[in-house]
């Protein structure tokens, strides 16, 4: 690629005099094929931009239905997200329910055999023992 550019640029005295008219014809036949590559490219992505409007129109791609198959897409992802984001919020209402209930009998043992709460002299629980 560099030899291409270093071609396509102009010609010094210097080089004249050492090449002659040898660097002349390698030139303007590089020159000849660099715009035959160009035309050619050119070419090429002409025919790919017609082949995908083609393919498009054949899967009944228009600029007039595209533009509503996108609005229908957009419509149903929307609807979706808004789904899956009430589920989400419900599980996650759901587990810090869960949470909160395991720490709250975590701390509060439930009253049964072995946990039953004794109240008596001494106990701290008689606010008249206090002021004595």
């Amino acid at each position: 690629m560099g030899v291409l550019v270093g071609f396509l640029l102009p010609h010094t005295r210097r080089e004249d005099e050492l090449l002659g008219q040898a660097a002349g014809r390698i030139k303007d036949k590089t020159r000849e094929a660099g715009g035959r590559l160009v035309d050619r490219t050119k070419e090429v992505a002409r025919e790919v931009a017609d082949a995908a409007v083609g393919e498009a129109r054949s899967q009944g791609l228009t600029p007039g239905n595209l533009v509503e198959k996108v609005s229908q897409v957009a419509s149903t992802t929307g609807q979706t997200l808004k789904e899956k984001a009430q589920q989400e919020g419900e599980n996650l209402k759901r587990a810090t329910e869960q949470s909160t209930m395991g720490s709250q009998s975590a701390a509060m043992p439930a009253p049964g055999p072995g946990n039953q709460v004794i109240a008596g002299p001494g106990c701290g629980c008689d606010p008249a023992e206090g002021r004595r």
